[in-house]
């Protein structure tokens, strides 16, 4: 097993068997729980991944995480029900590639009906 595979192997296991928490102190970037619909921006939706901002970038451009949506040219956020899909597939033991996709199917047959 090569060594990111190992830190893959990881993340998944902190994911499916922890309870996802924050020491920060403001409440508006950090609400209890995220929402479930809207849009989340990374420092709003990193309180919630058990990883950092530098992997959040580089799994979301890997297809490792959901793909982001720009809103503006300075703008970028996450959609919060594909995020609640991918975590779920994460705890269930999937892959985070396998989520991603599994998680952007479902959003996407959701909006067609």
């Amino acid at each position: 097993m090569t060594k990111t595979n190992q830190t893959s192997s990881s993340l998944i296991e902190q994911i499916a068997t922890t309870q996802m928490s924050s020491n920060h102190n403001d409440t508006s970037l950090n609400p209890l729980a995220l929402p479930l619909t809207g849009v989340s921006r990374a420092n709003q939706l990193l309180p919630f991944l058990p990883f950092g901002s530098s992997t959040l970038w580089k799994w979301a451009n890997e297809g490792k995480f959901i793909t982001p949506i720009k809103l503006s040219p300075t703008i970028t956020a996450w959609d919060n029900s594909k995020v609640h899909k991918w975590l779920e597939y994460i705890a269930k033991g999937h892959s985070p590639e396998s989520a991603t996709k599994l998680a952007s199917k479902v959003n996407a047959n959701q909006e067609g009906k």
